[in-house]
């Protein structure tokens, strides 16, 4: 679980929105999020992006790649939406989720986690 949370905590989101804000991508997005997600089409996507998320484990790359298309139309596809701002809020998100999970692996009882199994109840720490 300590892998995983580093993973989580590890710089890279923060580097990719950095590096988009500073080459004019995050402006660009922010400006017209309606033409560029409402719009976006399976045919936009690379198809090494299907080999990358095969090789990180995804079972079914084109059926994420159709969740992710349909996520962006509808969250990102209208003019009041600001990507920029997701962006970041993904960043702390993830951060807090690396939070959570040191303190599950580090055993804090203030971090357990319910497992339900049919009726059944079981806690784990």
């Amino acid at each position: 679980m300590n892998a995983v949370a580093k993973e989580l905590d590890s710089w890279y989101v923060q580097h990719v929105v950095d590096e988009m804000r500073a080459g004019g991508v995050m402006s660009a997005l922010d400006e017209a999020p309606d033409i560029t997600f409402a719009e976006l089409r399976r045919n936009a996507i690379p198809d090494e992006d299907v080999g990358l998320l095969r090789a990180v484990g995804v079972d079914d790359p084109e059926a994420e790649i159709k969740i992710l298309i349909y996520y962006a139309r509808k969250r990102l596809g209208h003019r009041e939406a600001n990507p920029s701002a997701i962006a970041e809020q993904a960043r702390d998100e993830l951060k807090r989720a690396a939070e959570r999970i040191t303190g599950l692996a580090d055993g804090s009882s203030a971090n357990r986690v319910e497992i339900k199994k049919g009726k059944n109840i079981q806690w784990y720490r």
